[in-house]
Formats: structure tokens, C-alpha cells, sequence
């Protein structure tokens, strides 16, 4: 049986951060070790455009076409489903990843997909193939949604898998590596070095409102020989120097943490690591950053939402905005570069709070603040709390367009303080100077990134909703 994954991209809509396809990485390992007669190609459309996408389709019949997508990528996943089905109806079109994950029922609404794999999706697929290998309708497969006679059939949730050791590295053989030395990565500092992401763990305990938990709320951790492991292999088979580790929250586990960084250290590679969002700040002790820095790290970004304690609590964060701003300080001090997340207009959030946010982030050693508008995506508590009923089109679930003001003030006076924020973080003349000084990579690409976020504070996000 043929199989090709496909990973279709959003650079039309303007959010033009890429990695590698690290989940059909792993959809193909898993395959390709326990099915030795199967044939599995990824195409990542970062490279390709429909024209390649047709040719390799009628070239390589695949007998599955698997699409991995997010909700901004959800319009290029339904087109690559048409574009399929006119080829061949024969062609088992499978739906995966976060969007089908949370929308399966809408997703299954268009004729040209014929199922979804919600979550997790080595063991179902898995599962799934051999059922279309042996010619058998999969009903009794766990994890997957499909029409039958009508009708939307949820087959059941799947256990989450506990022994993350057991599944086999990413397949990055099946992708062109090289490219994506060039893209625009999550860790904003720009390089060009050789990198791959790494998942090192899955899921989060906590319970924010606006996070889909996509892997569940149960902590599961490959163990530190494991991760070195696949360090080992990819640094030694294609020449990497950069891991940006994107696990939800890689110091959960404090002392396994260490021991990753206690072992990258102990073999002396000269390698980066950056964290564009894995660590939570408020777990984050002098000694572990210290060992991160001696292991490589670079780079680190703080996910601190609100400076707010009522807001802290209303949205299940509940960071400890202190500790937070000390591990800011020590990172810093060590010599790593540091970028800050805030949201503004959470609910009831009022301008108080709101500014008490932005002179946190005025008043912290961040090197880099971004600040967004908060905006709910279904199949969060955020949205099934306040927004409800009301449907949200999918081409507004963006994080620079389209956003709805649950706040407890005027849209007109969110979109100042959205403003004021750039401007009250930016127009510091010793941030500007410890930017350039401290920017790890060369200094002509922050200049063009700081000017355009100190123009951020003087333009109006787009059009907001109610």
C-alpha cells in the first residue's frame, strides 16, 4: 500500500512561522516500522505549489492520502482533499492533526474526506491501515470519525500512549532537511543554522481556558537516554546544530530536565537549543537555566499572558507573575535571549488590569514583548464559556486579523491600549541598545524586527468583532 502525507501551509494568511512536520514525522515512523512493505512519502506545500501536488499524486498513486492540519491551514486542507478525489475517488482521503482533532464533524461535512483521526494518531492510523490494507471497513477502530449511511460515527477516544520511548524518531529522511535552515522558525531570533524540532514530552497538567489540549492534560515524558538518543542520531545523520524543543511544558519534570541538559553537556556537542515555548516561567530555578545555558540554549520565550492575579485565576494560568520576572532576570544575566507573551482583553478584563500588564512587560528584562488581542478558538473553555452558541468563521481564527473584544472595555479604547503596549515596551532607548547588544545571531535582522514591532504601538489591529 502507498501512502503520502501531506502538509498543507497558510503563508497566504500571513502567519509565516514554519517547522518541519514533526507529527507526519512520526505518522511515518510509526508506519514504516511495523508495515516493511509500505511506501510513505511526505509533501510539505511550503515547497510545492498544486501543480506538484497534482504531478505527485498521478505519480505516485497512493492508495491513502493523509493531510495534517491547523485551523489556518483548514481551507488548503479541504482544497488538497478536492484536488485528490478528481484524480482518483479511489483514494482513501484521512484527516488529522489539531483542526480535524476539534472540528471532525465539519470536517467530515465536505465529501472529499472519508475520515479523521482525532489526537494522537500513530496507534489509530496505524490501525487504520491495516484495516484498508486487509479490505475491511474500520469500524471497530478506536480514534477515528466516518460517514456511514449518512451519518457521523464516532468509534470511541483511544488511551493516550504512556511509553513515549516506544515510538521511533521522527522519519526527516522522507523530507528535504536542508529547506527549512532558511524558513522563519517559532524561536524569533533568525539563523540559518541546520535544525529540527524535538518533542520531548506530551501534554500539560494545567488548565488554562484558551489552550485546546490537544494532547490531554495527562504529563507523559520520554525518558532523558531517549531524547539523547534522537539528538545523537539526527546531529551525527544530517549535521544538526539547532533543536528548538517544542514540547507544551518541558520543566514539568525539573530534575529529568536537568539530566537532558546534564547529558548534552557531559558529550560537549556544540549545539543550540531554544524554547519558543515549552518552560513555564514559574518553575524555571536558577540551577536549571544554568544548566540549559551550559547546554546550548539560547533562547527562551515566557508565556505570561496577564499580570493580573484576578485574571491569572480567571483564565486557570495561575503563573506566579514573581517568580516568573526572576527566572526572566537569570536568564538574562546568563546571556540568554528572552521574549515575552502577553494577551490583552481577556474577560471582564478591565483597562486597570490591562495596563498593569503592560508595565509588567515595560518593567521586565525581556528582550522582545509580543502582545495579541485575546482571541477564542472553539473547542477551548474560553469559547464554550463566553462566546457560547455564536459561530466564529475559521478564516478569523488568527492571531493578527480578525479578533472579538470580551473585555470589560470599548473596543475603541482595547485597540489604544493594544497600541500603547508596542509603544510603552518599545520606545525605551536602553531596550533598543540591549537588543543589539545582546541579539545572538547578527544584528541586521533585528533591526528590521524591532522597527516593526515599535511600529506595531501606531497601528490598529484589524477589524475587531463583538
Amino acid at each position: 500500500m502507498r501512502l503520502l502525507f501531506i502538509k498543507p501551509r497558510f503563508i497566504e494568511r500571513g502567519l509565516n512561522v514554519i517547522t518541519p512536520p514533526i507529527g507526519l514525522g512520526y505518522l511515518a515512523s510509526y508506519l514504516r516500522e511495523r508495515e516493511k512493505d509500505a511506501k510513505i512519502k511526505i509533501l510539505d506545500m511550503l515547497f510545492h505549489n498544486e501543480e506538484d501536488l497534482i504531478d505527485e499524486i498521478k505519480n505516485f498513486s497512493p492508495d491513502v492520502v493523509g493531510i495534517s492540519s491547523l485551523t489556518v491551514e483548514a481551507d488548503s486542507m479541504h482544497r488538497i482533499a478536492l484536488l485528490t478525489k478528481r484524480i482518483s475517488r479511489n483514494i482513501v482521503v484521512v484527516a488529522g492533526g489539531p483542526h480535524p482533532t476539534l472540528f471532525p464533524r465539519d470536517v467530515l461535512s465536505d465529501g472529499n474526506i472519508d475520515y479523521v483521526v482525532k489526537g494522537e494518531g500513530e496507534k489509530t492510523f496505524h490501525e487504520l491501515f491495516i484495516s484498508l490494507y486487509g479490505g475491511r471497513k474500520p469500524y471497530d477502530v478506536k480514534g477515528i470519525f466516518y460517514r456511514r449511511n449518512g451519518e457521523i460515527i464516532f468509534t470511541g477516544d483511544r488511551e493516550p500512549i504512556y511509553d513515549l520511548d516506544s515510538i521511533p524518531f521522527p522519519a526527516w529522511d522522507l523530507l528535504e532537511v536542508e529547506k527549512y535552515r532558511i524558513t522563519r522558525k517559532f524561536t524569533l531570533v533568525r539563523s540559518e543554522f541546520k535544525y529540527l524540532p524535538i518533542f520531548t514530552s506530551r501534554a500539560c497538567p494545567y488548565g488554562c481556558i484558551y489552550c485546546h489540549r490537544i494532547f490531554g492534560r495527562g504529563f507523559r515524558k520520554r525518558s532523558p537516554q531517549n531524547v539523547i538518543a534522537e539528538m545523537e542520531e539526527f546531529i551525527g545523520r544530517f549535521g544538526i546544530e539547532k533543536f528548538e524543543v517544542i514540547d507544551d511544558i518541558f520543566n514539568l519534570d525539573e530534575e529529568r530536565a536537568k539530566a537532558i541538559c546534564e547529558e548534552i553537556i557531559k558529550r560537549k556537542w556544540k549545539i543550540l537549543l531554544s524554547f519558543p515555548n515549552g518552560l513555564r516561567g514559574d518553575r524555571l530555578s536558577f540551577d536549571t537555566i544554568s544548566l540549559l545555558r551550559k547546554a546550548g540554549t539560547y533562547y527562551i520565550s515566557f508565556a505570561i499572558e496577564s499580570a493580573s492575579e484576578r485574571i491569572q485565576k480567571l483564565i486557570k494560568k495561575n503563573l506566579d507573575i514573581q517568580k516568573t520576572l526572576k527566572a526572566i532576570e537569570d536568564a538574562v544575566k546568563m546571556g540568554i535571549f528572552t521574549m515575552g507573551y502577553f494577551m490583552l482583553g481577556f474577560p471582564t478584563e478591565t483597562e486597570d488590569e490591562i495596563r498593569l500588564t503592560i508595565e509588567c512587560a515595560k518593567k521586565s528584562k525581556l528582550h522582545i514583548a509580543l502582545f495579541f488581542i485575546v482571541t477564542p478558538f472553539k473547542g477551548t473553555e474560553l469559547y464554550e464559556t463566553y462566546v457560547g452558541d455564536a459561530f466564529i468563521p475559521y478564516k478569523h481564527y488568527h492571531y493578527h486579523t480578525d479578533h472579538y473584544n470580551l473585555s470589560a472595555v470599548d473596543t475603541k479604547t482595547l485597540k489604544e491600549l493594544y497600541k500603547l503596549a508596542y509603544r510603552k515596551f518599545y520606545s525605551s532607548p536602553y531596550r533598543a541598545f540591549r537588543i543589539l547588544r545582546d541579539y545572538p545571531t547578527g544584528r541586521t535582522g533585528i533591526i528590521k524586527q524591532f522597527l516593526s514591532l515599535f511600529i506595531e504601538g501606531f497601528t490598529t489591529p484589524e477589524k475587531m468583532r463583538y
